[in-house]
């Protein structure tokens, strides 16, 4: 999976590890390959949270009601 570009953090997700040196272990893959698939997944977070709205009608409300 990791070679067809699945990125190591849904992997993670995928097989219930709780730590990620838990699926490192799994996949055999180094520290240095670690590093480069966990900073992948972090520049695409930091990507999608620049790219959405500052904040969507009507979630801050129905918190704050409750609801």
């Amino acid at each position: 999976m990791l070679a067809d570009g699945v990125d190591i953090r849904t992997i993670q997700l995928m097989l219930g590890h709780a730590d990620i040196k838990q699926t490192q272990r799994y996949l055999n893959i180094t520290d240095e390959e670690l590093r480069r698939a966990m900073t992948g997944v972090w520049e695409r977070r930091r990507q999608l949270r620049l790219s959405a709205p500052a904040s969507q009608p009507g979630t801050d409300d129905a918190k704050a009601s409750g609801q």
